[in-house]
């Protein structure tokens, strides 16, 4: 799958906004961003590359708006977002461009069918330990 735009605001009370791509990479959603002023864009941060590992997240919700579409991403713990910019309670909010709707559906779809998988995995791998026992 190729890579998705997206943005975050309302950084630094508004003073800064994070861009970046997000994709899925085997067991993991890749985020590469970068941070940067929200008024002139001349200061950014340098790029920054985060591997969130599928098993941590609770899942990912598609909001498809008139005026936006976001993709909120949720996750099991407070600290698997804790590096992402405007982490607030376990969860981020990515904004995506209009012309990239169609691919952000795509990924949430995906990446809600691994979170499934995994989870299935797990639950399979529980039920033989637990005959195991028995």
């Amino acid at each position: 799958m190729s890579s998705l735009p997206f943005k975050i605001t309302n950084l630094f009370s508004d003073l800064a906004e994070a861009h970046g791509l997000i994709n899925i990479e085997g067991d993991f959603l890749r985020m590469e961003f970068q941070t940067q002023d929200a008024i002139l864009g001349l200061l950014k941060s340098q790029l920054k590359e985060i591997k969130i590992p599928i098993q941590e997240l609770n899942g990912a919700i598609y909001q498809k708006k008139l005026f936006g579409t976001k993709i909120i991403l949720r996750a099991n713990k407070l600290s698997t977002l804790s590096r992402v910019p405007g982490h607030e309670k376990g969860q981020v909010i990515l904004e995506i461009s209009r012309k990239d709707r169609d691919q952000a559906e795509q990924l949430v779809s995906s990446l809600d069918m691994k979170i499934t998988e995994m989870n299935l995995r797990r639950l399979d791998k529980e039920l033989d330990d637990l005959e195991g026992r028995v």
